[in-house]
């Protein structure tokens, strides 16, 4: 990606011996006197060890900015889109950590590209939630939730958040003329390395297309549990 624009240190975080899995949230104010528009970012974790992944987020507005995980270590838009942020706006990293044999700490680093001069396209969130209880017992209880699109998109990624006990996630689109798309299918998800689904190249939907999530979860237990989705589909 070359050089950041802008390059900042996180806060440190200290990570105790064999501490299990936990989030930590840090603010960033990147100074901004002015709007700016935000083509990449990219992460650089203090200590690889104990970070499992970081999700970014506009604290101002819950615009998801992008995500890191050891295996996709920066996120870069296409030369026609850009995520707002507003003057005076503030990124929120939230970091997934987990220990290792020794205490450690962990100091990040955060670096932004900003586009050298305006884009035809601003980046936006479409959220799609659907929650609930699974039943003591449950094998394949189902969430769903849907949408129609108003105006046509460019799909860039999905970023599901989900409950213990998730079996399967599916996200189809269901064209104006009938035909099914499916984007996503994802099984045996692990919480413990939460992960983006990022496509290689934008996927075009156009007006009247009606997107569908759907999770599929699984309780052992004698008690009700929480189960569900939130899906984020970072979209232009």
């Amino acid at each position: 990606l070359g050089e950041p624009g802008l390059t900042r240190p996180l806060s440190p975080n200290a990570i105790e011996a064999g501490q299990s899995d936990h989030v930590r949230r840090v603010v960033i104010d990147p100074g901004l006197r002015t709007e700016r528009r935000l083509r990449a970012l990219e992460y650089m974790p203090g200590d690889r060890r104990v970070v499992r992944a970081a999700f970014f987020t506009v604290q101002e507005t819950g615009q998801w900015l992008g995500s890191w995980t050891p295996w996709y270590g920066f996120t870069l838009l296409p030369n026609a889109a850009s995520y707002r942020l507003p003057a005076g706006s503030h990124v929120v990293a939230e970091i997934h950590y987990r220990g290792t044999k020794e205490s450690v700490v962990d100091q990040s680093t955060l670096g932004l590209f900003f586009a050298d001069r305006p884009t035809a396209n601003a980046v936006s969130d479409l959220v799609l939630e659907a929650k609930g209880d699974v039943a003591a017992g449950a094998t394949a209880q189902r969430f769903r939730a849907q949408t129609r699109l108003a105006a046509g998109v460019s799909a860039l990624a999905l970023r599901p958040d989900v409950f213990s006990g998730v079996q399967s996630v599916e996200v189809s689109a269901r064209r104006t003329d009938g035909s099914t798309q499916g984007l996503l299918f994802a099984r045996d998800l692990r919480l413990d390395w939460p992960t983006p689904f990022i496509f290689k190249e934008p996927v075009r939907l156009a007006a009247g297309t009606v997107l569908t999530v759907t999770a599929y979860y699984a309780n052992p237990s004698v008690m009700p549990q929480p189960g569900g989705i939130r899906l984020t589909i970072s979209r232009y």
